[in-house]
């Protein structure tokens, strides 16, 4: 950070809140000058912090980790009447999704979370899984992991296409087969093609034209109340990340998908309380209460990236917050954390005169990278807003007047 730009707005607050005391004397002394005060406080509130310089931005270095898959059995006979494997199957839905619908786009095609609990009396064995739609095709991709009895395990994502002229409500469906083996003894019996019910699918059409919002880049109220925060937890959550698997070796983009995951796994959606304020959390309390809103979400895991030896950014909508992550000049390294989900993941990228950042919601249940509440994708070109990989296709704001821009300064 520029400590010399610091500064020189720490002047310009000075000499505006000596203006707020002269003003409360005057007050005191019978004058009315209470929206004299008010303004002055606004003007205040809506000066910008000096925020990151090239100098203190550090870019992920690339790590391939391929999609994780396991030996199989080696004694294996087909299947035999008796055995009866007993799985469920957790589809993760948009949290905005209150009518259990798989969301799709367009162009990008429906995202498939899977996971499965094995909630029967013997040890399985998961081959693979394979998406019917309801307008024809499969999808299909293998799994190869090993579930213990009462084990709930991530499988994989699968994204599935969407055909160029769109089905009948009636066709909208999709839906989800496994081939599984179960052992016995020393063997293992294959079962195939265990289905589940169909879920709908909600398709969301993608925009014409963007969104152009007012961009205010390091508001004071937003800076200062959110680094305040980071600052508050800093030793420990420099604790956390160094006695943790996220600490160890190089800053690499892999290691920004655990922390992602992380934050996801470890918290709950929890609103604020009902008192008509927006009320922000430190990153530890918020770890500690096992949850919080959007804003406490992500001001934890731009802690975390921080504190890991990256850089982030808090970006504030109308109604939303999510993170924005530095790259550098270099997007290419995605392309390994595709590797590690088997899919081409609709990244976000929003390039200024800093570098390259990756928009990421730390609330997602769908996959690192999917679009944030407040966001989606654009038909054409918008300036300094793309998705690799999906030609035709960029990204842009939806609905909100205002976008504040926060860097998280990490000391």
């Amino acid at each position: 950070m520029k400590v010399s730009g610091k500064r020189a707005r720490a002047g310009w607050e000075k000499l505006l809140r000596s203006i707020l005391s002269l003003s409360v004397l005057l007050l005191l002394m019978g004058g009315s000058i209470l929206g004299l005060y008010l303004y002055v406080d606004h003007l205040v509130s809506q000066m910008e912090r000096e925020g990151f310089s090239t100098k203190d931005l550090k870019a992920p270095i690339t790590e391939e980790r391929s999609l994780g898959t396991e030996k199989p059995p080696i004694y294996i006979q087909p299947w035999e009447p008796g055995l009866s494997p007993d799985v469920h199957l957790i589809i993760a839905l948009n949290n905005s999704d209150s009518i259990k619908k798989l969301d799709g786009y367009p162009h990008i095609g429906v995202i498939l979370n899977l996971s499965l609990v094995n909630s029967g009396t013997n040890r399985i064995y998961v081959e693979r899984a394979y998406a019917h739609p309801g307008w024809g095709g499969e999808v299909s991709g293998d799994l190869k992991k090993y579930m213990d009895i009462g084990q709930e395990r991530y499988m994989r994502h699968m994204i599935v296409p969407l055909p160029e002229e769109l089905p009948g409500d009636d066709k909208l469906t999709l839906s989800v087969f496994f081939d599984i083996l179960v052992e016995r003894g020393n063997t293992w019996y294959r079962r195939e093609g265990i289905e589940f019910p169909p879920y709908p699918v909600n398709i969301l059409e993608p925009r014409n034209t963007t969104f152009e919002p007012r961009l205010r880049t390091n508001p004071a109220y937003f800076y200062d109340r959110i680094n305040n925060l980071v600052e508050k937890d800093r030793e420990p959550i420099r604790s956390l990340v160094e006695n943790s698997t996220l600490g160890q070796g190089n800053y690499t983009i892999q290691k920004v998908v655990d922390a992602y995951e992380f934050v996801r796994g470890s918290l709950d959606y929890i609103p604020d309380p009902d008192t008509g304020r927006n009320e922000w959390i430190s990153p530890i309390t918020c770890l500690e209460k096992g949850g919080g809103d959007c804003e406490d979400f992500s001001i934890l895991l731009g802690s975390i990236i921080s504190a890991m030896g990256g850089n982030a950014r808090v970006i504030i909508t109308s109604g939303h917050a999510f993170n924005a992550v530095y790259l550098g000049e270099d997007d290419s390294i995605l392309e390994a954390v595709n590797d590690r989900y088997g899919l081409q993941v609709p990244f976000q990228i929003w390039e200024d005169k800093l570098g390259k950042w990756l928009i990421i919601e730390p609330q997602s249940q769908l996959v690192f990278g999917w679009f944030p509440l407040d966001v989606g994708p654009v038909w054409g070109p918008v300036d300094g807003m793309y998705i690799p990989g999906y030609d035709g296709l960029s990204w842009g704001f939806v609905g909100s007047e205002e976008i504040s821009i926060v860097d998280i300064y990490y000391k």
